[in-house]
């Protein structure tokens, strides 16, 4: 996600600096760093909103799994308990 982020900045900058050394008038190029900013919020927005789709995916995920293990940790312990118990059982 690191990298994602860093790209994205840099993409920003590079776009930033061609624009302000690009040979036009200055209400031209405010309008085009206008343009570019609105575009890239916009992308923004449409890369944190599938960052979150993700997120809560994984989260989802992550949960099923962490419950299938507690249930699956509980049964072996059930088990053990119970082999103990016949055990002794069956020493007394």
């Amino acid at each position: 996600m690191k990298k994602f982020f860093t790209f994205i900045s840099g993409l920003a900058v590079g776009s930033a600096v061609a624009l302000l050394l690009a040979p036009e008038k200055g209400e031209d190029t405010r309008k085009k760093v206008k343009a570019k900013a609105k575009e890239m919020g916009h992308d923004l927005d449409e890369y944190s909103s599938v960052g979150k789709e993700k997120w809560d995916e994984y989260k989802e995920v992550g949960s099923t799994k962490a419950n299938e293990w507690k249930v699956a940790a509980e049964e072996a312990l059930e088990n053990a308990t119970k082999k103990v118990n016949r055990s002794t059982d069956a020493t007394l």
